[in-house]
């Protein structure tokens, strides 16, 4: 009779652990238990049947067992369903098992004699992986009009959602204030999709300061005739924006005489049916009252925009936004591209967190832009996403203090990162051969050509 201790009910994350030795789940499950609930079997054939009519956050199963070996049980739960993080668990490790283990889907692998942190490490980190998954289905199963434009789940942005639907159906102007990248054009593109101009013309302009080579007279000049046109036959955004909306991102860059004249427009259009009238938005990087302070917006125009303002805080201080932000690009640019790229792997939303971000959300979505393009599977891994030359100086992608993560995460960061380079260097000082590199490093030419595949270093011969 197989030791059982049989499912009940909880609200805890529920954890199944399979292992043929009865002592051995005495033991995990006393370092599980209080924190997850935790369904234990000696029998992979009764936990099967567990997750015919059980909904689990992670499993837990010895690699070597009597009756199913845990490579059999993995592949099984992934047939059944493949986002259930599977953490596979030997006393008898091996680099061929490691590679099999983590090929066939695996969550992790972790090896006996086992430390009571690892453990909690990778079951946490498991857990909060199914967590996410099951977080992004239901963004995706519930995608609607508002989410089109503006995504995540942090308090500013459930605030932000609360003010567009307020302001989407009144014809008065709103600043959008944020910084460079956080955000400022998919909320004014939410106001208009979702207001009464939604069958007209969306119009954004966006305004600069001087570059290399060009003064602030020229830039000016350049931003007046893009707003007001050039006469009859060539007509500006303004124009262009009647029964729409007109986006103008950092207005303060418009000399003082475009601004007042925007004012005065925007003040006339108010009062004019849709067809005959257009809706300003204007985005800026800082606050109004900062603005006004330094006299940058014309007092006319100031006065318009004080009405309704929006705020969008850098994404350092949304982080819980990253996950879905990054999903929601993964199907933007998959389907631009073709691709049948659907998510991404454990390591690299790990990475997506973790990292700061000081380009907001504009700089996120180049990043999982360059994952999409460089995946090779359904899955975007971590390498997909960080350039080489990165990854091997450790800048400018570099994540956030490694010496505030839970010292086992900290530690497997580190020996990745070191692994990665080191074989770069190694394959790097024998010319790419293989077998010259596998010498050099004491290992075998088989198990460094397996290292290279996993840590998805290209360039080796023979």
């Amino acid at each position: 009779m197989p030791a059982t201790t049989a499912p009940a009910p909880n609200m805890l994350p529920r954890v199944l652990l399979i292992d043929d030795e009865a002592d051995m789940l005495v033991l995990l499950k006393a370092i599980l238990s209080g924190d997850y609930a935790v369904d234990a079997t000696t029998s992979a054939g009764e936990a099967l049947g567990w997750l015919q009519g059980r909904d689990y956050d992670a499993v837990l199963t010895d690699l070597k067992m009597a009756e199913l070996g845990g490579l059999e049980v993995l592949d099984a739960v992934k047939r059944r369903d493949e986002k259930l993080p599977v953490v596979v668990v030997t006393a008898f490790a091996t680099v061929e098992s490691a590679v099999a283990a983590m090929q066939r889907g695996a969550f992790d692998y972790l090896t006996k004699p086992f430390r009571k942190d690892a453990i909690l490490v990778v079951v946490r980190r498991a857990v909060e992986w199914r967590r996410l998954h099951r977080q992004l289905r239901h963004m995706r199963d519930e995608l609607s009009e508002r989410y089109r434009h503006i995504v995540g789940q942090s308090p500013a942005i459930r605030e932000a959602e609360r003010l567009i639907g307020q302001v989407c159906s009144v014809n008065v102007p709103v600043l959008i204030c944020g910084p460079r990248g956080s955000g400022k054009e998919a909320v004014a593109r939410a106001i208009h999709h979702l207001g009464p101009r939604r069958e007209g013309p969306y119009v954004p302009l966006l305004c600069a300061g001087p570059s290399s080579g060009r003064n602030l007279a020229q830039i000016q000049n350049e931003l007046m005739l893009r707003l007001f046109g050039r006469g009859e036959n060539q007509p500006g955004a303004l124009e262009a924006a009647t029964g729409g909306t007109l986006f103008i991102d950092e207005v303060a860059c418009l000399p003082p005489s475009a601004q007042a004249r925007l004012a005065e427009a925007a003040r006339q259009s108010q009062g004019r049916p849709v067809p005959e009238s257009f809706r300003l938005l204007v985005g800026t990087n800082s606050g109004q009252g900062a603005l006004q302070a330094r006299g940058q917006i014309e007092p006319g125009l100031a006065e318009l925009l004080g009405l309704f303002h929006i705020m969008l805080p850098p994404l350092a201080e949304r982080g819980e936004d990253i996950p879905l932000l990054a999903q929601h690009f993964v199907q933007k640019y998959a389907q631009r591209y073709r691709k049948p790229v659907e998510e991404l792997s454990e390591l690299a939303l790990r990475w997506l967190i973790s990292h700061e971000w000081p380009g907001n959300v504009a700089e996120l979505e180049n990043v999982v832009q360059r994952g999409v393009i460089m995946a090779r599977a359904k899955v975007i891994e971590e390498s997909d996403l960080i350039p080489a030359d990165y990854v091997a100086q450790g800048l400018p992608y570099a994540a956030r203090d490694i010496f505030s993560l839970p010292l086992p995460e900290a530690e497997e960061r580190l020996m990745a990162s070191f692994h990665r380079e080191y074989l770069r260097k190694a394959l790097a000082r024998a010319r790419g051969d293989v077998a010259a590199a596998a010498a050099a490093a004491g290992l075998s030419k088989a198990d460094l050509s397996r290292l290279l595949k996993e840590y998805e270093i290209e360039g080796g011969e023979g």
